[in-house]
């Protein structure tokens, strides 16, 4: 997996992960085995582009400021590589995210 480039979503500024093919996979098995637990509860549609969030509590008045200068800092770090063999499932109870499981991946050679 390869993030090169930030992008963002209103109040979130994220690594856009490729390929996307992979992690649409992943999700749409897991959503057609459990229809019941869509996403993001179903808010968002069909769903978000595959991403991983850096920063997401910064409010409206702050939040341009604040991503772009963590995006200038982590700029110089891209292109990250790295090679995903687990798949960790998080949920939120109502205060934080909690980790509830962890799915090793089968490798692809």
């Amino acid at each position: 997996m390869t993030f090169a480039e930030f992008g963002r979503y209103p109040g979130v500024l994220y690594l856009d992960p490729q390929p996307h093919d992979p992690v649409k996979a992943l999700t749409a098995d897991l959503t057609q085995r459990w229809p019941e637990l869509v996403p993001y509860r179903g808010i968002f549609g069909t769903g978000l582009d595959p991403h991983l969030t850096l920063a997401n509590h910064e409010g409206p008045a702050t939040q341009d400021a604040a991503y772009d200068a963590l995006q200038a800092e982590l700029a110089p770090l891209l292109p990250l590589r790295c090679h995903v063999d687990t798949v960790e499932l998080i949920v939120w109870d109502g205060e934080r995210w909690q980790s509830q499981a962890e799915y090793p991946l089968g490798r692809v050679d």
